[in-house]
């Protein structure tokens, strides 16, 4: 008796392995299509014509030029993280070198992307750069609704996301600040996240509005309750 009982948990626990197998495939397959055919700009030079999948599929999900060098998605994602450390420096030091640096670091994070589809957060820093490189473009937008489809529902790139948000929402068409009041209302209460939020916005009081903006957006009680957060912050409270 117990040895049947054995094998059928073994069976069972091999069934489960497998359908996770599967199913980690498919969103793979997903994401990997959805980034050449939901977002075309990602698809190669396309021109905005929906109704050619395939013509999508059939082109690398992000061109890439980078000879001899062929990265990994997580080995792109460090490296292309220590490109911006030094654009960043450059920015202050030698600011006619950042550019250069900048178009490095664009170039590292579409690789990225374009062998890790599901990195949500290398789709939000590849949309930031692309942002600072040219301003909120139909790629730097592209990216970020990449960065919503690989990761609706993730508190740590909820946080980052409104962040970013607090920088272009100016220029954010209406159906891509839906998401980031998502995301804003995803961090409201948690206390680790929002504080940066919190922070971002006492160090620059441009951010003020746009935070008000958002939370009027998420509901009733949600303005008074950032108010009284700030209030504490201002007041040196943790």
């Amino acid at each position: 008796m117990v040895e049947p009982l054995r094998r059928l948990a073994g069976g069972l626990c091999a069934l489960a392995l497998v359908g996770c197998g599967a199913g980690a495939l498919w969103v793979e397959a997903w994401t990997t299509a959805a980034s050449g055919t939901v977002i075309p700009e990602f698809g190669g030079e396309l021109a905005p014509d929906r109704a050619k999948p395939a013509q999508a599929l059939a082109l690398p999900v992000v061109p890439v030029s980078m000879p001899g060098l062929r990265l990994s998605g997580p080995l792109a994602a460090v490296a292309a993280a220590s490109c911006e450390r030094r654009w960043i420096y450059q920015l202050v030091a030698t600011p006619p070198e950042a550019g250069r640096e900048l178009d490095e670091c664009v170039s590292l994070r579409r690789h990225e992307v374009s062998v890790s589809p599901r990195s949500a957060g290398g789709w939000l820093d590849l949309a930031r750069l692309l942002a600072a490189q040219d301003g909120l473009t139909a790629r730097a937008l592209a990216a970020l609704r990449m960065s919503y489809l690989a990761a609706p529902h993730e508190g740590a790139l909820a946080e980052r996301r409104v962040l970013f948000a607090l920088d272009v929402w100016g220029d954010l068409p209406p159906a891509d600040r839906v998401p980031l009041v998502r995301d804003f209302a995803l961090i409201v209460g948690t206390r680790d996240r929002i504080v940066n939020v919190i922070d971002r916005v006492v160090a620059d009081p441009r951010a003020a509005a746009v935070v008000a903006e958002i939370a009027d957006a998420v509901g009733p009680g949600t303005p008074e309750w950032f108010a009284v957060q700030l209030r504490r912050r201002r007041g040196g409270e943790p």
